[in-house]
């Protein structure tokens, strides 16, 4: 209010014309630095007092580097739900991987056909490849588990099961073969599907009435062929 009435003087109107204003509850009004600079401490200031020259409360004085800080809070906490979000999503989407492999893994295993997945041996005459999947209806008509079969090459587990050279890789899609059992002669035919991924082919191997053989007198050589 006192300003407003000095503007007005400084203006040049005339102090006669200046209506009468209170001033409101009357006030000490100290200078703090001056105070300070004699030596007064200021907890002996007067509460009431109106204070000129005070330095800067904390706020006030670190106002930028706050605002600074709490955007850079603001941005790591963000940064954490986002990470937190992804890695949620990250989760759920394992988990639907992990139970789609797990159907996958039950299929293959009560499969009543024969079942095995390869990789074709680079370098290899075309006849090579490395196992990669097979499930227990292999495993009882070779006599070899899935433990021993997988991540060998067929060249090496020919050493130990000479009945697995059946499954040499040929250029045919459908091939009939006859596997020694331990009850007696077994006919088989092999039906190979290249998979999306490049040298990896699935393999089904069904059993076939003899009576559906499409050839007569084996001699011990089983011919193969072409659908």
């Amino acid at each position: 209010m006192a300003s407003a009435v000095i503007r007005e003087i400084l203006e040049g109107k005339p102090a006669r014309d200046i209506s009468w204003r209170d001033g409101g509850a009357p006030a000490a009004y100290l200078d703090y630095h001056h105070l300070v600079h004699q030596g007064v401490d200021p907890a002996l200031f007067p509460k009431d007092a109106v204070y000129t020259q005070v330095p800067p409360g904390f706020f006030q004085k670190y106002k930028f580097h706050l605002v600074v800080l709490g955007a850079l809070l603001l941005l790591l906490v963000s940064a954490v739900v986002m990470r937190l979000r992804w890695f949620m999503q990250r989760q759920r989407q394992q988990n639907r991987e992990f139970q789609l492999l797990s159907q996958y893994r039950k299929l293959v295993d009560n499969m009543p056909v024969i079942y095995l997945r390869k990789r074709i041996a680079g370098g290899s005459s075309g006849s090579d490849f490395e196992f990669l999947d097979v499930n227990p209806a292999f495993e009882q008509v070779f006599g070899c588990t899935r433990r021993q079969i997988l991540g060998k090459r067929l060249s090496e587990a020919l050493s130990c099961r000479d009945k697995l050279s059946c499954l040499a890789e040929t250029e045919q899609t459908v091939h009939s073969f006859v596997v020694d059992g331990a009850k007696g002669l077994r006919y088989y035919d092999k039906l190979v599907f290249s998979s999306s991924e490049a040298g990896i082919k699935d393999v089904f191997v069904s059993t076939v009435p003899k009576s559906t053989w499409p050839w007569r007198g084996w001699n011990g050589t089983a011919p193969s062929r072409r659908s």
